[in-house]
């Protein structure tokens, strides 16, 4: 299973387009009917607040209810534990706190724990290497830190030997 976060979302729908790369996304859509691909309420939220989201907010209307998953009580005791540490609260930035927005970060950390799923998303890799970046309060350092798994696009592409 694997869980997806906002930023793998809109790189997927901002860059492979259905009418360009129709095998790529009947495998996605099968994987979605399968629940082999889910994300949490809050990825949504964000989405709702994305600007040039029109096809992905369209997606996301349309599976508000079976992609977009709201926290478990065991999802949100995760998260309490996850920002006992310090340094992991920084992955909440002040001006979000501020400003109200929505923060999907922890809740799909939390998400892929308690599922015993993959985490995709896009940043805290090395751009290289494809490596976690070390030390950084970032959803894949986390991961690391609490043995999620955690990969980019391509490496779900990859784990999943899709090739088009």
């Amino acid at each position: 299973m694997y869980i997806f976060d906002t930023s793998a979302l809109i790189l997927l729908f901002k860059h492979y387009y259905r009418n360009r790369f129709p095998s790529l996304w009947e495998k996605f859509d099968d994987y979605i009917a399968n629940k082999e691909i889910i994300s949490v309420k809050e990825v949504y939220n964000e989405i709702q607040n994305c600007s040039d989201k029109d096809n992905l907010l369209k997606w996301a209307e349309m599976h508000k209810n079976d992609v977009f998953l709201p926290a478990s009580e065991d999802e949100m005791k995760f998260i309490s534990e996850m920002f006992k540490v310090p340094h992991f609260r920084q992955l909440i930035s002040q001006k979000a706190i501020t400003a109200g927005s929505y923060q999907a970060d922890p809740f799909i950390i939390a998400s892929g724990h308690i599922n015993s799923a993959c985490v995709v998303i896009t940043d805290g890799f090395d751009a290289n290497t494809g490596e976690i970046k070390e030390h950084a309060p970032k959803v894949a350092y986390i991961c690391k830190k609490f043995n999620v798994e955690c990969c980019n696009l391509e490496q779900f592409m990859e784990k999943e030997n899709w090739i088009f």
